[in-house]
């Protein structure tokens, strides 16, 4: 997200909400794993959590997590 702000894809705005979601503890890492399994992808899980996380703290930057990325 800092890297995308700094390039201006995503609002520099974003980049505290995500940072701190990320930072907070929480992603549940058991439901993570359990969801791993179920896309045979940790990627989708973890975007999924992070997401959840960020939009309790900001809608708008929760748009913004892993903006224009693949997960394959």
């Amino acid at each position: 997200a800092e890297t995308q702000a700094g390039l201006g894809i995503i609002p520099a705005s974003s980049v505290g909400p995500i940072r701190a979601a990320a930072r907070s503890g929480r992603v549940d890492p058991v439901a993570l794993a359990h969801g791993s399994r179920r896309a045979a992808n940790p990627v989708v899980g973890l975007v999924g959590a992070l997401t959840g996380a960020v939009a309790e703290l900001s809608p708008e930057a929760a748009e913004h997590v892993h903006h224009g990325c693949t997960s394959q």
